[in-house]
């Protein structure tokens, strides 16, 4: 992948290696957060009507639901994340987005994030 040269350009193989692993364990929780189109979701009593066109994608989130409302911080300290450059660009990552270090910032945001930003052949456009 493109990013895996920055990785080990600025944190060594054990950088690819730790992000690697943080992609994984952040499949299930990307797949959750990304099944829901934002148009299913209402703030009226029709919202039932509304979610249940979707219920494989409203079971995969529900499913998630509670992990998906936690820190980041506490994906990092379950995955053990130790590598300096890999920590201070996921915090860097949470305070581009919300403006808060991973503690502050939901694993909803981040497993979007990072399945939208490190697809194969993304560009980022500013």
């Amino acid at each position: 992948e493109e990013f895996d040269d920055v990785l080990l350009e600025h944190g060594g193989p054990e950088a690819v290696m730790e992000f690697k692993a943080l992609m994984d364990r952040m499949k299930p929780l990307s797949d959750a957060a990304q099944a829901l189109t934002s148009l299913a979701l209402r703030e009226d009593p029709a919202v039932i009507v509304t979610l249940l066109k979707y219920p494989r994608e409203l079971f995969a989130t529900l499913a998630q639901g509670q992990t998906l409302n936690e820190p980041f911080s506490n994906i990092m300290e379950e995955m053990q994340i130790q590598n300096k450059f890999v920590k201070n660009w996921l915090d860097m990552l949470c305070f581009l987005l919300q403006g808060l270090p991973a503690a502050g910032t939901m694993n909803a945001v981040i497993a979007y994030m990072l399945a939208d930003w490190y697809r194969p052949g993304v560009t980022l456009d500013f």
